[in-house]
């Protein structure tokens, strides 16, 4: 532990020669991305049942095309139309979603999980040389 030592009384030099890093509320802006990332996940959530439901409706016209033709409910060309569009419809709502949530939400997710990682960690770091720096004191 003593070896230790020389390379933490550098560190603690080098923070206390950086004013902003050592009086930095981490735990303030800890809890600003906390919330940030649960906004992002809630959205992201959002736009994710969003295309799920998107992808429901696409099945569901796909499978009750041939019943509905079956019973004859297709004998009108304004019926086949509005229910061919409205798979076409939820097709391209549910692609664009889910490219939607591919490339917007689960990048910015995995860097904001990844940033409260390194804040935490930074806190965590600052935690430490303050309670040394108690104890040395002591």
């Amino acid at each position: 532990m003593n070896e230790n030592r020389p390379q933490q009384t550098g560190v603690e030099n080098l923070l206390a020669q950086d004013t902003q890093v050592s009086t930095f509320q981490f735990e303030e802006f800890r809890m600003n991305l906390e919330a940030s990332i649960q906004d992002l996940q809630q959205r992201a959530h959002t736009v994710r049942r969003a295309s799920h439901w998107g992808l429901g409706i696409f099945v569901t016209c796909v499978l009750l095309t041939p019943v509905l033709e079956v019973f004859g409910l297709f004998d009108h060309v304004w019926a086949r139309r509005v229910w061919s569009g409205c798979g076409v419809l939820a097709m391209l709502a549910t692609g664009v979603l889910a490219a939607i949530y591919t490339y917007r939400f689960q990048p910015a997710l995995k860097r904001a999980r990844s940033d409260l990682q390194s804040a935490e960690i930074t806190q965590l770091q600052q935690q430490v040389a303050e309670l040394s720096r108690q104890l040395d004191s002591q």
